[in-house]
């Protein structure tokens, strides 16, 4: 007889039958009720100690049905076939985290080349600063073969006020419609 069976002779009167299906039910009711109905009911069950001192004590029993909030959607879909399914859905499981690191791979490799292209404009527009980050780093970016010339920290930090500098006496002519 091993110690589980026996704690479980001896406290098992104490039980309360079905509790994890309890749990679990709750939980997805506080779910829909975040989703459908008020979105910070999570707020008012959690367990927080300056509320606990404040006097509300149900956040010693709520805390348990606040829903896990790391997936939305896709957890609560995963968290229903791994309870009716245990087995299978680990296969499934499996497949959806490949699926979605594919698909975030995509998304990384797509915001680098979007960043990257978005500085080669940037450069492209405003040719200017070219020769301070060529000073701060001290390296040819743009391939002519020549590393402008050293600039100290306050320069490249002056050069950069005057480039946000808007000149406010500057007046603009608007063309007539004709």
């Amino acid at each position: 007889m091993n110690w589980i069976t026996k704690l479980e002779r001896k406290y098992g009167r104490f039980c309360i039958p079905n509790l994890i299906n309890i749990l679990i039910g709750g939980q997805i009711l506080v779910y829909a009720i975040e989703l459908f109905v008020n979105q910070y009911i999570s707020f008012y069950l959690s367990l927080s100690r300056s509320a606990l001192f404040a006097g509300q004590i149900w956040r010693l029993f709520t805390f348990v049905l606040v829903p896990f909030s790391g997936g939305g959607p896709l957890s609560v879909v995963l968290g229903i076939i791994l309870i009716a399914n245990p087995f299978g859905a680990m296969e499934t499981l499996v497949m959806a985290i490949g699926v979605i690191l594919i698909v975030e791979g995509a998304i990384n490799l797509l915001s680098a080349l979007y960043t990257v292209l978005a500085v080669r404009r940037f450069a492209k527009l405003h040719p200017e600063t070219q020769s301070v980050l060529e000073s701060i780093t001290g390296e040819d970016l743009n391939g002519d073969g020549v590393v402008a010339p050293d600039v100290t920290r306050t320069d490249a930090e002056a050069t950069a006020v005057e480039l946000d500098h808007v000149d406010e006496n500057a007046t603009v002519e608007q063309e007539k419609r004709e």
